[in-house]
């Protein structure tokens, strides 16, 4: 048996501050699109093996590194990033872009979403740079 998903979740968890208690399936959808990502800098399969698949718990058919999984983990986190992302600019399109960057306080919500998402994907390339480049 490889390695258990919880510890790609708990090293997700880390680095968010939302409670996903209740969105195991977007946390899931989370790790999927992180493993698209990640499938070409790990040096192990990323094939799972689902042990009860209604709450998203199994296991890697191989054992990951530490590396590996923290990679997987900021991929999901830049995923939950541009989630977010896309929620404000979905609000700004329901109400009109021009309208919604009239109020100061959505443009800084805006900025601010940008600048993690941002923060996230340049998190992603500098543990690349450190692990995987060497």
């Amino acid at each position: 048996m490889g390695t258990d998903l919880q510890e790609v979740y708990t090293s997700f968890f880390s680095k968010t501050v939302f409670d996903y208690s209740l969105l195991q399936d977007l946390v899931y959808i989370f790790l999927k699109s992180a493993l698209t990502r990640a499938k070409k800098n790990t040096n192990h399969s990323l094939e799972m093996t689902f042990t009860n698949e209604e709450a998203f718990e199994g296991y890697f058919v191989e054992v990951l590194d530490e590396e590996e999984v923290e990679y997987i983990a900021l991929w999901m986190r830049w995923y939950e990033a541009s989630r977010a992302t896309q929620q404000v600019v979905k609000m700004a399109n329901s109400v009109g872009s021009n309208v919604f960057y009239r109020n100061e306080t959505n443009k800084s919500l805006m900025e601010s979403k940008i600048a993690g998402q941002q923060q996230a994907y340049s998190d992603v390339i500098l543990y690349e740079q450190d692990f995987f480049y060497m």
